[in-house]
């Protein structure tokens, strides 16, 4: 399988999303590491965990939407400026299309979770830890 240029940019959008996804999982982990006891270091580290998370679930949407739209112009075998209307019958026509949408939902949420906070430990673990099951399940598609 030959895909050029295109598929190898697929295929590194597609490890920056799984990277980003482990780094979420890490993150929140790490946090609950964390909250056993407090200290002084501690507070630094949360605000660290915290720019963390608000990073790599931005990166892993944004990459999510690249590796999408680069998967709509190969199949479509077209132009990545002209695979429009195929990323948008790929995403009312297709169960693909449709575990795609939901997936970049929950990491939506997983992104608006992460920038209403402030800078203490993170706040909404079970909303996040729930979003990221859902784009989970929604990736094994």
């Amino acid at each position: 399988m030959n895909d050029g240029f295109l598929g190898i940019l697929r295929l590194a959008s597609v490890a920056l999303q799984n990277i980003s996804f482990a780094i979420l999982v890490g993150v929140l982990l790490s946090d609950r590491w964390l909250s056993r006891s407090t200290s002084r270091w501690q507070t630094s580290v949360s605000v660290h965990l915290l720019l963390t998370l608000r990073i790599a679930s931005f990166t892993a949407l944004v990459s999510s939407a690249f590796a999408f739209w680069i998967h709509c112009a190969l199949m479509s075998e077209s132009t990545l400026e002209e695979a429009g209307p195929a990323a948008r019958a790929m995403l009312v026509e297709t169960d693909f299309g449709h575990a795609w949408l939901a997936g970049a939902g929950f990491m939506l949420l997983v992104v608006i979770l992460s920038l209403v906070q402030a800078r203490r430990p993170i706040r909404f673990k079970p909303a996040i830890w729930l979003a990221l099951a859902g784009v989970a399940l929604a990736r094994s598609h």
